[in-house]
């Protein structure tokens, strides 16, 4: 018997039993191991801590975030680094106390296909009585969620039986070979990178759809991006400007916040354009203001 030596610590005992025999040569051989069964940690993901800027469009949240971050901010700007850094961590930390911010938690991916009306009503309950004992740390409303998580696993197990026992008694049908394959493509493009492009335009400007035909039009495209010489233009430096620049008024700042779309991702300092579009007049100000004390 082959065992590895990093291993040897499980085995008990090995002896060999010569009454049993299959032939004069060859003798039962027994190995008694005492193996430690270990369950698998599931590593937890923690995704990103996100505040709800789309809370924003609440008149009264927008209210409150902007007195606080007015009130909270330094009107005077000496140092426009220094300045900038202290600014955005005020404007951050009200937003997370008034707006709130999410959990990190990643949704999963879970089946869903076989819920029923009780399933969801369980679920539901089940769900507030957890939000509930979070908020008083009561005892009786600990016993109310367990017992309310307890009956939500036990009408989750029984519609899930009932839901394949149906699902393996129409195997015999034509309509229940189709839900096989229907319930195996969607396990299967659940697994996907969630990045994972469904479409793009060929060359010509056409619409391809089958994921080889899309393999095939990326290779084509970065062969011809990385592998085309293009042609190199050589431009003089110029002669310097001298002359006076005009410093970003109010208007060009405010036009500019206009045009920026909301719901866009942020930058490094993590401010989206909602923050300073829900400042108003004052915020414009306050950005052309920093923009004049540029050195």
């Amino acid at each position: 018997m082959l065992y590895r030596r990093c291993d040897r610590v499980e085995i008990q005992d090995c002896k060999v039993i010569p009454g049993d025999h299959v032939t004069a040569q060859h003798r039962l051989v027994t190995l008694d191991l005492a193996i430690m069964v270990t369950q698998k940690q599931i590593e937890k993901r923690q995704g990103l801590k996100r505040i709800k800027w789309f809370k924003l469009k609440y008149p009264e949240k927008k209210m409150e975030f902007k007195e606080r971050v007015l009130n909270e901010l330094e009107p005077q700007i000496i140092d426009v680094e220094d300045w900038w850094n202290q600014s955005s961590g005020v404007i951050l930390r009200v937003a997370r106390e008034v707006l709130g911010g999410s959990t990190g938690k990643i949704i999963e991916n879970k089946e869903t296909w076989w819920f029923n009306e009780e399933v969801q009503q369980k679920t539901q309950l089940k769900k507030e009585a957890k939000k509930k004992h979070k908020q008083t740390r009561e005892e009786a409303d600990r016993v109310a969620y367990k017992q309310c998580n307890k009956e939500a696993k036990k009408a989750v197990a029984i519609a899930k039986a009932e839901a394949y026992d149906q699902l393996y008694n129409e195997l015999e049908t034509k309509e229940g070979q189709g839900k096989i394959f229907r319930l195996a493509k969607q396990r299967n493009k659940s697994t996907r990178d969630i990045t994972h492009i469904r479409q793009m335009k060929d060359e010509n400007g056409k619409v391809i759809r089958k994921e080889s035909d899309i393999v095939e039009r990326w290779k084509q495209y970065f062969e011809h991006l990385l592998n085309k010489e293009n042609e190199r233009l050589i431009h003089g430096s110029g002669d310097p400007n001298h002359g006076m620049v005009r410093d970003i008024s109010k208007d060009e700042v405010e036009l500019s916040l206009k045009k920026m779309k909301s719901g866009k991702a942020p930058g490094q300092d993590m401010l989206p354009v909602e923050a300073w579009k829900a400042l108003g007049d004052e915020g414009v100000h306050i950005l052309s203001a920093s923009t004049r004390a540029q050195p």
